[in-house]
């Protein structure tokens, strides 16, 4: 409606008008777009059809849209084919570390990696953010780290984390995985 208001004032030469009006269509379509990022990561939909690999490579690209930080997913070895449930549960740890990096720890640089070797497979998540004293955590901040854990439990892993203050933070899980059943 704001495009075609726009547009109508143009003809009219209403430039100033038509300035403004254009200045809300580019407001409006920024936050379809960024609406349309955060529901993405609310329900990956890339987990449906596809990979955890092109699910967390599309994460850190919305990592970069939404946050303005340099993020990248790197993955080695054969990661075998996961049930939905790991996926979420493993893209939502990325998620939360992501989300803690960026809100809590004011970091810059992010990187996933997924690394398989046989039967047993980690992912990391590494920040350049301020770090923090694991013994003086905040309690905003355990409540997502108690949820990680949580995540990393359902399915039979482990969670570490590792704070370095002024340096960084490193989130761990590792899990062993079978093939899922036919």
């Amino acid at each position: 409606l704001v495009a075609g208001l726009r547009d109508r004032l143009r003809t009219r030469h209403e430039l100033e008008l038509a300035s403004q009006a254009d200045f809300v269509v580019q407001v409006a379509n920024d936050a379809t777009r960024l609406s349309r990022a955060l529901a993405r990561g609310l329900c990956p939909v890339q987990l449906e059809g596809a990979s955890l690999q092109s699910a967390l490579q599309d994460l850190a690209h919305q990592a970069e849209q939404l946050h303005g930080i340099h993020c990248r997913f790197q993955a080695r070895g054969m990661l075998p084919p996961l049930d939905h449930l790991t996926a979420i549960h493993l893209y939502h740890i990325c998620q939360e570390a992501l989300h803690n990096a960026v809100r809590h720890g004011s970091a810059r640089n992010v990187r996933f990696m997924l690394v398989s070797r046989g039967a047993r497979h980690r992912l990391t998540i590494v920040d350049d953010g301020c770090g923090f004293d694991l013994q003086r955590k905040p309690a905003s901040a355990s409540r997502g780290l108690r949820l990680m854990n949580y995540r990393a439990g359902m399915i039979g892993g482990t969670l570490s984390i590792t704070s370095w203050p002024g340096r960084g933070t490193r989130v761990r899980c590792q899990f062993t995985h079978a093939s899922p059943p036919p």
